[in-house]
């Protein structure tokens, strides 16, 4: 009985030694693989690697960046479908010539801790210059080739219209901008009775007849008549005493002889009240300022005729 059990023990041993050393020797399954073996100074390539492991192993790739030659720009990696890692790299170079991918080994470490390495795939990259013969002698100048077609005849007359309306469009623009500048024409001046009404309405307005305010309406109402005959007859009346105003008027025929005693006694009540203290009645005041209206209403010069009208 002792020597079976032995016996057992040792067929265990052995099985499990047997075990042992054919994980640990078990090969790696390793595929790589570039989109492109030929680049260009600075263009970018994938390199494409599957390696196929024991479940929960990992995997560690050899460093593939050796100064300029070979340049890791990105590495990924994703679980493979049928098991295994897959893992994408760009490399790109700086410099001319064929290089191995990388010259290292791969390492897979497995769920006991125990390593397993395999030598990473020949793959070869070239990379090319953009300058393909540097030696290459460049050829000279050619001479000029002479023009053989004649200027389209379509350009005969498309250029000189075109001359033409950039003129008138240089003219539009500097028309416009003077016309911008001139100022509107002035409104017509206010006919000299309807100016002698509106302040006759405004002396009213100010009820200094009610208010016996008598010095300043006598006033106001002598300049209100006075500027109104300069303005409607052309007569100097405002710088001119009332004594040679009605000297004036009596040799003037552009006011009947009414009108001038009409004035002349308004404008000598106005000359009382100044110069003589007077002091009128609310009466007097509305009677004076009655006899300027009435002076202006009686010379409001008639409407001018149309035109053919019959004489």
């Amino acid at each position: 009985m002792k020597r079976f059990a032995f016996t057992l023990l040792a067929i265990l041993a052995c099985a499990r030694l047997a075990m042992a050393a054919t994980n640990s020797a078990a090969p790696l399954h390793v595929e790589a693989s570039l989109s492109t073996n030929n680049i260009h100074i600075g263009d970018l390539a994938t390199l494409k690697i599957h390696v196929d492991h024991p479940e929960g192993a990992r995997v560690l790739l050899p460093d593939f960046g050796r100064e300029k030659r070979v340049i890791t720009r990105d590495q990924k990696s994703q679980p493979a479908k049928k098991g295994g890692t897959d893992f994408l790299v760009t490399l790109t170079s700086l410099t001319p010539g064929s290089y191995l991918v990388s010259t290292g080994l791969i390492t897979v470490t497995l769920a006991d801790n125990k390593t397993i390495t395999e030598q990473f795939p020949d793959v070869t990259l070239r990379v090319q210059s953009l300058i393909t013969d540097t030696n290459q002698v460049l050829a000279g100048l050619k001479s000029p080739v002479a023009w053989k077609h004649s200027l389209p005849w379509q350009l005969a007359w498309i250029i000189p219209l075109s001359l033409v309306v950039i003129a008138l469009l240089v003219w539009l623009i500097v028309w416009l901008v003077r016309k911008s500048k001139i100022p509107p024409p002035a409104p017509p001046p206010i006919p000299p009775h309807e100016k002698a009404f509106r302040a006759l309405h405004e002396l009213l307005a100010k009820q200094w007849i009610e208010q016996e305010n008598i010095e300043p309406f006598y006033v106001e109402l002598s300049n209100i008549a006075r500027h109104y005959i300069e303005d409607r007859f052309s007569l100097r009346a405002p710088e001119q005493t009332t004594e040679e105003f009605i000297r004036t008027t009596a040799n003037s025929p552009v006011l009947s002889p009414d009108h001038q005693q009409l004035t002349a006694s308004f404008l000598e009540q106005c000359d009382l009240v100044k110069f003589a203290k007077h002091r009128p009645a609310a009466d007097d005041m509305r009677a004076a300022y009655g006899a300027a209206e009435r002076l202006v209403q009686e010379t409001v010069p008639p409407p001018p005729q149309p035109a053919g009208a019959a004489s």
